[in-house]
């Protein structure tokens, strides 16, 4: 046999030996490596695990800074209400409605902070009728403010007490303003 010849089927072997190779599985049934590098394992049960926790932790952030925002926004409407009181001593149909927008606010906020805003349970000490509309203006004024200092208090993390009465006190008080006459 010429030395051409064999090298000629020694290279024909070995393409064929190399396809052979090349065709084989390096996953198994299910699609996992066989062999899988120590970067590899469970690299896609942490991910999907790790942005679930991100987003559940986003999503607390966002339903604790809307809660403070909604605090904010009933010591400003409690304000806008005591400057009305100021300049007129009866309540307007603009009055009413912020009474209405401050009742809704109060309960998400009582929700959010673990209480229920529909059936308050408060001593009933804790909130007396107000004797005319300015002062019980003025009483919503200050225990609003005694609220956002008490929902500031709070952490995402946390159910405070004080927050849900001094939330319930501010319903009460806008309750019985919003049926004033």
């Amino acid at each position: 046999m010429p030395f051409s010849f064999k090298i000629v089927i020694i290279i024909t072997l070995l393409a064929a030996g190399c396809c052979g190779v090349y065709g084989q599985r390096t996953t198994g049934a299910d699609d996992t490596p066989m062999f899988p590098r120590k970067s590899d394992r469970n690299d896609g049960a942490r991910t999907l695990r790790g942005a679930m926790t991100r987003l559940r932790i986003e999503k607390e952030k966002r339903a604790y800074d809307e809660m403070i925002e909604r605090a904010e926004q009933i010591v400003k409407i409690s304000e806008q209400l005591a400057d009305s009181a100021d300049k007129q001593n009866e309540i307007t149909q603009a009055d009413r409605e912020q009474f209405a927008a401050l009742e809704k606010l109060t309960k998400k906020v009582m929700d959010s902070l673990g209480g229920n805003g529909n059936d308050i349970e408060l001593d009933p000490d804790a909130v007396q009728p107000p004797a005319d509309i300015r002062s019980g203006i003025l009483t919503l004024k200050e225990d609003a403010a005694k609220m956002l200092e008490e929902v500031k208090k709070t952490t995402r993390f946390t159910v405070t007490t004080a927050a849900i009465e001094s939330s319930g006190v501010v319903l009460k008080i806008v309750r019985y303003l919003k049926l004033a006459k």
